[in-house]
C-alpha cells in the first residue's frame, strides 16, 4: 500500500543501487478493492459486492487510474533526473482475472438469447465482405443506363429496380448457390468460441458435435463419416439448385 511504500522509503529500505548492484523494483498489483465503491474494509477485502456491470467497470477503471497515477508519480520522484535508479511497475489484471466478467449479463448462457446473438454477430461479421462484392458489381454497371433512365423520368427507386437489381442478379445467383451449398457449415469457429455446456441444446451444430465426439472422444471414423456426409450434401445442393436456376433463367455457375 501507499503507507508501506512511504515507510520503506523513509527507512531507506529502498535505495538506488550502488556500483553494479541490481536495480530495486517496486511492483504494484491491483487488488480486489475495485469491486466495492465504499471505503475499503481490509477485514472484508475480497468479498463479492453485488452491483451491475456499469458500476463494476466504473470502479475498476478508477482503481486502475489511481494505481497507475501513483506508480508514475512515485517513479518521477525516485528518478528526478530521468535516469532509472528505481523501477516502478503497476500490474492491473483484466476483466476476467479480476472477476468483473461474472458481473456481466449472462447472455451466452441463456438459451433464449444465444441464437439471436449468434445471428447478429454473424451478420456483422459477413456484411463487410458482402458489401465489397456488391459494390464491385454495381461499379461495373454502365453509367449511361442511369443517364437514360433519368432522362426518361425514372427516380432513384425506379433506377434501382429496373437497372441495379437486374444487373446484380448474376452475382446474387452465384452467391446464393455457393452459400446454400455450405448450409451445413454453420460457422464452427464462431460457435466454438461462444457456446458452452449450458447452451448445447440450442447451439450445437454438426461441426461442434463432430469435434466433441469424433476428436475429443477419439472416434475418428465417426468424424470422417460425418465430414463425408457434409461434403456429399453440399455437392448435391450445388447441382440441384444450379439446375433449378438454369431452368428458369440464364444464370448459374455452369
Amino acid at each position: 500500500s501507499r503507507i508501506m511504500i512511504e515507510r520503506w522509503l523513509r527507512d531507506k529500505l529502498i535505495e538506488p543501487p550502488g556500483g553494479n548492484g541490481e536495480m530495486p523494483r517496486i511492483v504494484f498489483v491491483a487488488s480486489e478493492s475495485h469491486r466495492s465503491s465504499q471505503q475499503i474494509d481490509f477485514d472484508r477485502l475480497g468479498e463479492f459486492t453485488d452491483y451491475r456491470i456499469k458500476e463494476s467497470m466504473k470502479y475498476y477503471g478508477l482503481s486502475k487510474l489511481v494505481l497507475c497515477t501513483y506508480a508514475t508519480e512515485l517513479s518521477r520522484r525516485l528518478n528526478p533526473d530521468g535516469k532509472p535508479r528505481v523501477a516502478v511497475h503497476a500490474l492491473c489484471p483484466g476483466g476476467v482475472a479480476s472477476n468483473i466478467a461474472r458481473d456481466a449479463p449472462l447472455l451466452l448462457t441463456n438459451q433464449d438469447v444465444f441464437r439471436p446473438i449468434l445471428i447478429a454477430t454473424d451478420v456483422w461479421k459477413e456484411v463487410g465482405w458482402g458489401s465489397v462484392i456488391y459494390l464491385a458489381a454495381i461499379s461495373s454497371i454502365d453509367p449511361t443506363m442511369y443517364d437514360v433512365a433519368r432522362i426518361d423520368g425514372a427516380g432513384r427507386i425506379r433506377q434501382a429496380t429496373a437497372i441495379t437489381l437486374p444487373s446484380l442478379l448474376p452475382v446474387i445467383t452465384i452467391l446464393f448457390i455457393l452459400r446454400l451449398s455450405g448450409i451445413l457449415n454453420a460457422g464452427f469457429d464462431q460457435i466454438f468460441n461462444l457456446y458452452n455446456e449450458l447452451v448445447y441444446e440450442v447451439a450445437d451444430i454438426i461441426d461442434t458435435y463432430m469435434y466433441r465426439v469424433g476428436i475429443l472422444s477419439q472416434e475418428f471414423e465417426f468424424a470422417t463419416a460425418a465430414g463425408l456426409f457434409k461434403n456429399v450434401v453440399g455437392v448435391a445442393l450445388i447441382v440441384l439448385v444450379n439446375a433449378v436456376i438454369r431452368r428458369f433463367s440464364d444464370h448459374g455457375i455452369w
